[in-house]
């Protein structure tokens, strides 16, 4: 028969694994909720990403709008002084034929 010392230890040593797990618990739960909070932060940045990439292509469409328009008033203007030049010389050659020929 076990005396009552070691009935007492049994229970001692009962009582300090319950403890020990109950402060991992408590450790566990404080992990999990930094955890929840960083998570939260990591979605809250990713809106903001996702706002600023929107931004982004906005701005990258407009620049790219900006500079068609430019290749496209350059290029209509090299055209015109092109035909301009073209229309010179052959009011040039025009004076130069003889009459009626």
């Amino acid at each position: 028969m076990a005396g009552p010392f070691t009935w007492a230890g049994t229970l001692w040593s009962l009582a300090h694994k319950v403890h020990g797990l109950l402060e991992a618990q408590e450790k566990a739960a404080k992990a999990i909720t930094a955890l929840k909070d960083e998570v939260q932060g990591l979605k809250v940045e990713l809106e903001r990403l996702k706002a600023r990439e929107e931004v982004l292509i906005a701005r990258a469409g407009a620049a790219a709008s900006v500079a068609a328009g430019t290749v496209a008033a350059h290029s209509v203007a090299d055209t015109a002084r092109r035909i301009g030049s073209i229309e010179a010389q052959i009011a040039d050659t025009r004076r130069l034929l003889p009459p009626g020929g």
